[in-house]
């Protein structure tokens, strides 16, 4: 496995570190591993998918439970009389109406009912309440983003930051399999304080692949080393998380906490 770091000087026993670790399955194991110095400034987002769902006539009596039965199984028999329950306007055009619709939305009607049920509501200037709910689908895939200057002091140090570049770059491909592409390595992220051990304060990534890779040549000047190395590197780096994680992963990551 290809190990690299930078600046030249970092040790995790004085300088708290970010660690890319690259593996791919075919592989079997790690293909590089690469340190760098704590940016000044990370942000982690975490964040939420949220949908609606109309409960209809439904919201307006006992909801859904009223529909379960003793056993906490969905009592089809007595839907009917629920939706009859709750469509009680006091006038019974208008219960009708309502009926038919909510008949409709369960797949219990629908045509030419339907339509004549919409022309009647039109007719007494009523509108069916939809009762709308939040209705949660799922975590966010986060993502994760770093930005790092890397300025070499030496040429030595400029071939180190040309190697690190091309290894973010080489395994954020897929490798060519015939007709198919084989997916491009996973990345294991962690932030080491001093010593060596994980930083309990940051949140830890999931197994993430490497979205987009930026390296930017001598933003400052235009001068080089003798060889022609630049000066300066800034690279970006855009992680992606494998999964939507649940409540379980987070605290796996966050150590039970």
């Amino acid at each position: 496995m290809a190990t690299y770091r930078f600046p030249s000087n970092l040790v995790t026993d004085k300088h708290n570190t970010v660690t890319f670790t690259a593996f791919t399955e075919a592989g079997g194991g790690s293909v590089t591993e690469i340190s760098l110095y704590m940016p000044p400034t990370m942000a982690v987002s975490d964040g939420a998918s949220y949908g609606s769902l109309d409960l209809g006539i439904i919201g307006s009596g006992g909801g859904i439970e009223s529909l379960i039965d003793e056993e906490g199984k969905l009592d089809t028999s007595g839907l009917k009389q629920s939706l009859n329950d709750a469509a009680n306007t006091g006038d019974n055009t208008l219960n009708s109406a309502v009926l038919a619709k909510a008949f409709s939305n369960f797949g219990l009607g629908g045509g030419v009912g339907d339509r004549v049920s919409d022309l009647v509501l039109q007719n007494k200037g009523k509108a069916i309440n939809p009762n709308t709910v939040l209705q949660y689908t799922n975590s966010e895939i986060r993502q994760h983003n770093f930005t790092f200057k890397m300025v070499a002091e030496s040429a030595e140090e400029a071939v180190s930051i040309r190697s690190i570049v091309n290894s973010f770059r080489k395994y954020m491909y897929g490798v060519k399999d015939g007709i198919t592409l084989e997916y491009p390595a996973k990345w294991q992220i962690q932030f080491l304080k001093i010593g060596g051990d994980r930083n309990p304060f940051l949140p830890e990534p999931y197994t993430c692949f490497l979205e987009s890779c930026q390296a930017t040549y001598n933003t400052s000047s235009g001068l080089t080393h003798a060889d022609g190395s630049p000066i300066e590197v800034d690279v970006t780096l855009a992680f992606r998380e494998v999964k939507a994680l649940s409540r379980t992963d987070i605290v796996a990551l966050d150590g039970g906490a």
